[in-house]
Formats: structure tokens, sequence, C-alpha cells
């Protein structure tokens, strides 16, 4: 499994495959993707780990301006059912163009 980790004074950088996050259960207060969603081998397996990884009152953002999969359109429907079967809550925009904003402000 491909993963990096970097220090800085303020935080723990990792990059590795939102499918197998090599971190421990509720151990994060922040995860993010950017602009990697649409290249996930399992989006809804990602999705689960950043949930499992994810403190309590913990943040999860999400941005990407393509909704895909492998390069197969997916609708904004599959999207937020992926992410509500993850127990998490969506604000979807209907902008055209728009960065997908979805986020998580707690975990129950």
């Amino acid at each position: 499994m491909h993963k990096r980790c970097e220090q800085t004074d303020y935080a723990t950088i990792y990059q590795a495959p939102a499918e197998h996050l090599p971190l421990e259960n509720d151990s994060v207060e922040l995860a993010t993707s950017t602009t990697s969603f649409h290249h996930w081998s399992d989006q809804a397996q990602g999705v689960r780990e950043a949930v499992r990884v994810l403190r309590g009152g913990g943040l999860f953002i999400l941005a990407d301006m393509n909704l895909s999969a492998h390069g197969h359109p997916i609708s904004r429907a599959q999207v937020q059912a992926i992410f509500e079967d993850s127990g998490l809550s969506i604000p979807l925009t209907d902008e055209p163009g728009a960065i997908l904003l979805i986020y998580r402000w707690g975990k129950t």
C-alpha cells in the first residue's frame, strides 16, 4: 500500500489510498480529499474509511468537480447515497461547474 507521511509543527499529513487509511479508529479531527474522489477504486469504502478515522465532532471535507467513478459518470443521487449509507449528511449544490463540498460536523 502506498502511503506517505509528513510532520509539520501543527499537523501530521498522510497521503494514502482512500480505501485503506493508515490511521487508527477515531484518531483525527479532520479528513480532507480534493479532486480525487473520481479516482477512488471503491468510493463507498473510501467514505467509510474517512468516517472510521474521524473522532466524534470531527469534520470530513471532500471537494471534487468531477462526478464519476473510473471515467463513468455517476449521479448526485448516487454520491448522496454513498455518503448517507456511511452516516454522513450532505449539502449538495446544483450550481453548474461548482465544486461539490461534502461534510459532516460530527459523528454519533
